[in-house]
């Protein structure tokens, strides 16, 4: 279905019911590479899909919270699971790091008085411990949770995760303490990556016993192979930097992040182009699971123009509350490629005003039909939502639930290469003159006969209007060949073709044709890069009466289908011919977001 306004969220108010019952039924035990890969609620753990939570009461029988999602067994005791257990209970607030001035083992005497309702004394002594007092740690930490406290998780991994380059020796309600392999960084800057500041660095051992153990006080900045960071929980506040223009934070918004936009990755100055942001944060877990979103379907998300403050078009194609996971489509006036271009992410507001843009208003005019194909409710009566303001939705033919699958940008849908398409709707998809095409597919195996797999189509063996395809191989077709075919004011057919060598059943490829009527010329581009070009002069007419559009086949007339037989993901169809620098970003945005664009740590209004 088609939502108001800029959210097209993944649940809504009278659906979260639902799908917490929903939760509680774990996809358990199916391999996955990221959580992309699993279904809605789940994150991907170590190699299989897992149940998504917050605490350990989230999970099943026989399974504990780690890291946001349950993992199979008991959960793991000994010193640095009673420190986390003790920190979140607030037992310590571990604020106070050892006075450079006090000897070494200085207080290790007093250990056994830490071991008390004055659990806080343990703030000032547990940098003192040097390697060969860790079986007293080991003794008294036990201790300090009393058997009747509930089991908390951990608070540092359940807000910052956890990873391979670090260990959690402890938490509090305001600091995070890892031993961290830094590689030649500093606590500085693995504090930074995290959004928060280092408030400690300390050097340890490392021996096998006492990971967690100090041994030297050091500068947040000093550059180490290894070392013990301690992070405020808390994110860095913002140093006084408002939105240009004056005009400064818009009221009620208790976070923001900024995103900048790398001009290395930008080729040409681009205007009105559709931005992929693609990230999981925790801080962006809706507020009931603990994050900063206050919206339900996440409608204080706001993205403004750093530089004047003015409020851009948003479409959020996905959105998750659980964990974070946002994939937002932001109309950014202009990409610059001579200086980064700064945006800022805004979010925390209870009750936010209307957007100031329409959801559609993030594709330019040039954009007749914009097609994610993320949809949950495929094959109950759901469309398939076209996010341009002209509402050339589609119609799935012979789809359902099953056909909803991870893809190169979120979810995408596959076909089965024997009876499933899509049916677009509409005459505003008619493209008078220069025209382009592009989309993401991935292509299983060949048909049984006739292998011209079409990505996109009008018309069809009768009436044979515009056609984007890439041959298979199959009889009477070239393995990797792509082809785009367009029928001219003239009323004669071009067909213009180039065989792919890299191509491979499998991959993911982005695929594009543009036919522009001003350089005279027809391309053809495979990841961002033109593979082919001819001259073409004339217009384009594609209005032929009775014509139909589809994505993934073709109008057989039941004979000779086209049929795609794979996963397609992000079709768009434009009225423009897009340039190659456009193409070239689109293509480097959508592989990579990460690379494109980085995110800031989460800032919070100064208060005078």
């Amino acid at each position: 279905m088609r939502y108001p306004g800029p959210v097209r969220p993944i649940v809504t108010a009278v659906a979260l019911t639902a799908v917490a019952a929903f939760a509680a039924c774990p996809e358990v035990g199916s391999p996955c590479e990221s959580s992309s890969d699993c279904r809605d609620l789940h994150v991907c753990a170590e190699g299989t899909c897992r149940q998504a939570c917050n605490f350990d009461s989230e999970c099943s029988g026989g399974e504990w919270c780690s890291a946001g999602a349950c993992i199979v067994g008991a959960r793991p005791g000994g010193r640095d699971a009673a420190l986390r257990d003790a920190g979140e209970q607030d037992r310590w607030s571990l604020d106070a790091p050892r006075s450079p001035d006090a000897a070494p083992g200085a207080d290790t005497a007093t250990l056994s008085d830490v071991a008390t309702s004055d659990g806080a004394a343990l703030d000032a002594r547990l940098f003192d411990l040097s390697s060969t007092d860790t079986s007293a740690l080991d003794a008294v930490a036990p201790d300090l949770s009393p058997p009747d406290a509930p089991a908390p998780s951990a608070v540092c991994d359940y807000v910052f995760g956890s990873a391979a380059d670090y260990t959690l020796c402890a938490s509090s309600p305001e600091r995070c303490h890892f031993n961290v392999t830094l590689g030649g960084s500093s606590c500085e800057s693995f504090c930074g990556a995290l959004g928060r500041a280092c408030v400690a660095a300390y050097d340890n051992p490392n021996s096998a016993g006492a990971e967690c153990e100090v041994a030297a006080t050091d500068s947040c900045d000093l550059i180490r192979g290894s070392e013990i960071c301690i992070c405020a929980l808390e994110p860095v506040r913002d140093a006084g930097t408002p939105d240009a223009g004056g005009a400064g934070w818009p009221g009620g918004f208790q976070r923001r992040r900024a995103i900048t936009v790398h001009a290395s990755q930008v080729d040409a100055d681009l205007s009105e182009f559709p931005l992929a942001i693609s990230l999981q944060d925790p801080d962006l877990r809706h507020v009931d699971s603990g994050g900063q979103v206050r919206g339900l379907s996440g409608e204080d998300l706001r993205v403004r123009l750093a530089e004047t403050g003015e409020e851009l078009a948003i479409e959020i194609e996905r959105w998750d509350p659980y964990t974070g996971v946002l994939l937002m489509w932001v109309g950014v006036p202009l990409l610059s490629s001579t200086s980064d271009t700064l945006l800022h992410l805004y979010y925390g507001n209870a009750d936010p005003d209307l957007p100031a843009r329409a959801s559609s208003e993030v594709w330019d005019d040039g954009f007749v039909g914009v097609w994610h194909l993320g949809e949950l409710g495929i094959g109950a009566g759901g469309a398939i939502a076209d996010s341009t303001a002209r509402g050339s939705d589609g119609q799935p033919l012979n789809l359902d639930h099953s056909d909803h699958h991870a893809a190169q940008l979120g979810y995408g849908i596959g076909f089965d290469g024997v009876a499933e398409a899509i049916l677009l709707s509409g005459d505003e998809l008619d493209l008078p003159g220069p025209l382009s095409v592009s989309g993401w597919g991935r292509m299983n195996g060949p048909l049984s006969q006739d292998g011209y797999q079409r990505l996109y189509q009008k018309g069809g063996r009768s009436s044979n209007v515009l056609a984007f395809w890439l041959e298979d191989g199959s009889t009477g077709t070239t393995h990797g060949q792509l082809c785009l075919q367009v029928r001219m004011a003239s009323d004669t057919m071009e067909t213009f073709c180039h065989v792919l060598p890299d191509f491979a059943f499998g991959l993911w490829f982005h695929y594009a044709a543009v036919y522009d009527v001003v350089q005279g010329e027809l391309r053809l581009y495979v990841n961002g890069l033109v593979v082919a070009r001819d001259a073409l002069v004339g217009e384009v007419d594609t209005a032929v009466a009775g014509a139909q559009h589809y994505l993934g086949n073709w109008d057989s007339d039941g004979v000779a289908p086209r049929n795609w037989n794979g996963i397609l993901d992000e079709v768009r169809l434009s009225a423009a011919a897009r340039s190659s620098e456009w193409i070239r970003a689109s293509y480097r945005n959508q592989i990579a977001p990460g690379s494109f664009l980085s995110l800031g740590a989460a800032e919070l209004p100064v208060t005078p």
